[in-house]
């Protein structure tokens, strides 16, 4: 009963949280791996990201968005990954211009962001002209958390900034009351955050998120399609269809530009 409320979704379901690349401990999340599951799941559409660029191996990361846009063209929503090397590198980003990417993705854990420097005004302001989103990793360490993020949400209160992972819970929410251009993506929240998410502020601001596939990491012991229909059952029948299908595709399409 729960599979079939999964199938019967899975076409309208897009998925803002995703990734393709190297990761720790030799893990190597490959392009056909990530595009053939993800095929199998059915989703609609799904924005991705490769964690090749923390390598600053710009080539890899080219190929394998060249890999991902020839095996499911018309699913694919290419973030740029970029780190403040690369902001050096090429300021109006051009020199990236071969993928292409519909959304930025900043990691202040993996990369040594600034946040009131020029590199990442460089690429707020990119983001602000291109009029595309920026993606945001919230959590884990303190340089992380989603309140350092207030300063550049309010100085560029034109651009859709997604906290990743809204971490933790009452800065992002203080954050988002304080910003209408700011969203928050479920991957990895508990579903208890999730509620007090939608009772607090609503919600046309909270973006379906999964990390795929990254449980393949975390969870090695079980199957990362059974875990990932599991989760969107779970959100289902706790918040209804219709309210997780404004997360899971009306708030991708406005966010992403679908």
């Amino acid at each position: 009963m729960l599979e079939d409320v999964f199938d019967r979704l899975a076409p309208q379901i897009c998925d803002s949280h995703v990734h393709v690349g190297k990761w720790s401990d030799g893990f190597h999340f490959t392009p056909a791996d990530v595009s053939n599951n993800l095929s199998k799941l059915g989703l609609r559409k799904w924005a991705v990201s490769s964690t090749s660029t923390v390598d600053e191996d710009y080539e890899q990361v080219k190929s394998e968005f060249n890999a991902l846009l020839v095996s499911s063209p018309e699913q694919v929503v290419p973030l740029l990954w970029v780190t403040p090397e690369m902001v050096n590198r090429s300021e109006d980003f051009s020199l990236y211009s071969d993928i292409p990417f519909r959304g930025f993705k900043i990691h202040r854990y993996a990369n040594e962001w600034d946040l009131t420097g020029r590199q990442i005004k460089t690429l707020m302001g990119a983001a602000r002209l291109k009029r595309i989103p920026v993606l945001i990793h919230t959590g884990w360490t303190p340089e992380s958390e989603a309140g350092n993020f207030g300063g550049i949400c309010n100085e560029f209160e034109d651009v859709r900034i997604i906290l990743a992972h809204g971490r933790p819970l009452d800065q992002t929410i203080k954050v988002m009351g304080d910003n209408a251009n700011i969203y928050v993506d479920t991957a990895y929240m508990t579903e208890e955050d999730i509620g007090e998410l939608s009772q607090t502020l609503g919600n046309d601001r909270i973006l379906f998120g999964t990390d795929f596939p990254l449980d393949e990491y975390f969870y090695p012991d079980e199957s990362i399609m059974e875990r990932y229909k599991k989760r969107v059952n779970t959100l289902v029948a706790m918040f209804g269809e219709d309210v997780f299908l404004t997360w899971a595709n009306r708030n991708f399409d406005k966010v992403f530009g679908v």
